[in-house]
């Protein structure tokens, strides 16, 4: 009888398989991060059901990038879950850009927030209403900073940015949505 390995499999090793077409690896590497994948994708776009298209078609595009012969897939530098919400920002990113080619910007719904739990309702209207006021790009660090607990590197890498420009993003959103709520 062999050893049985507890070590739980690491995102690296289930990327080399997935790379070599396992489906099993990459299914497990869905589960894993999916979750967070549709967060970002949620509060990029503001909507669920697109939220669930551009999660598809992201995960889509890592299974393809990690199975391309051209070597574009992940190489094991840095970690898989920000190489995969690396791809998820810029297909949601594509897909508001495709959307604002559609639609005329007065008759576009407005993306939601995420609010504190803690908040009272009243309290979360206006925090919903501040962050939708943000630039885009300044919503995308606040929810992965205090959605998805990213780093600063990791927000950097995310979304292809300096750690510099992570940190000004950041001070000049919370400045605003202080500025907006007092």
């Amino acid at each position: 009888m062999g050893i049985v390995s507890l070590r739980p499999v690491d995102d690296d090793d289930l990327a080399q398989r997935a790379a070599h077409g396992e489906r099993a690896a990459m299914e497990a590497l869905i589960r894993r991060h999916a979750r967070a994948v549709w967060a970002l994708c949620r509060r990029t776009l503001g909507d669920a059901q697109e939220a669930d298209d551009v999660t598809q078609e992201a995960l889509l595009k890592a299974w393809r990038a990690l199975s391309s012969p051209a070597g574009a897939g992940y190489r094991g530098q840095g970690k898989f879950r920000s190489w995969l919400l690396r791809i998820a920002q810029r297909t949601c990113l594509d897909h508001l850009r495709a959307r604002r080619a559609l639609v005329p910007l007065e008759d576009a719904p407005p993306p939601t927030a995420a609010a504190p739990l803690r908040a009272e309702p009243d309290e979360r209207a206006a925090l919903a209403s501040a962050v939708e006021g943000l630039d885009p790009r300044q919503r995308a660090v606040l929810h992965a900073k205090y959605t998805l607990g990213l780093s600063g590197p990791e927000i950097a890498s995310l979304l292809d940015l300096t750690p510099a420009n992570v940190r000004v993003l950041l001070h000049r959103a919370i400045a605003r949505l202080r500025g907006e709520l007092q």
